[in-house]
């Protein structure tokens, strides 16, 4: 089977709970995307061209399979990557930095007890507001820095 048929049969399995399912099939696919490409992806504005372009045909081709609202995808694409591009240039976002530090990736790679710290702080009721804070102070230091 192709590449563009399994994903067609991926997203024919999404059923939005009002009924919505060319929007549902659109966010997930554009979502998804996004946060595939490698990061070598160029972040230069032919770059983002480019990875539209790749999209809309990969877009395209679904659609043929399986419904979605093509029009949308493509800015729900274009925003979705804006973020991916975000995370690789940094982010001060407490719930992105939660989803690194408590996700499956830093358990494989952290020790025990670093990962049951991560766990620890991320989940004190003052971290999305301290994480802010320092996040700032941290930020405030590398720009003097340079």
């Amino acid at each position: 089977m192709s590449n563009v048929f399994e994903v067609s049969k991926s997203l024919k399995a999404i059923n939005s709970p009002d009924g919505n399912d060319r929007l549902a099939r659109a966010v997930f696919l554009a979502n998804s995307a996004a946060f595939s490409l490698g990061l070598s992806m160029p972040v230069s504005p032919e770059g983002q061209e480019d990875a539209t372009k790749r999209f809309t045909a990969l877009a395209k081709e679904v659609n043929e399979h399986t419904p979605l609202d093509i029009r949308l995808a493509i800015p729900l694409f274009q925003r979705a990557l804006r973020i991916r591009l975000e995370l690789l240039a940094g982010t001060a976002d407490p719930a992105i930095i939660k989803a690194a530090l408590c996700g499956p990736t830093a358990e494989d790679i952290n020790p025990e007890k670093e990962q049951a710290m991560n766990e620890w702080l991320t989940s004190r009721t003052d971290f999305d507001a301290s994480q802010r804070e320092l996040s700032q102070q941290v930020g405030n230091f590398f720009t003097a820095q340079q």
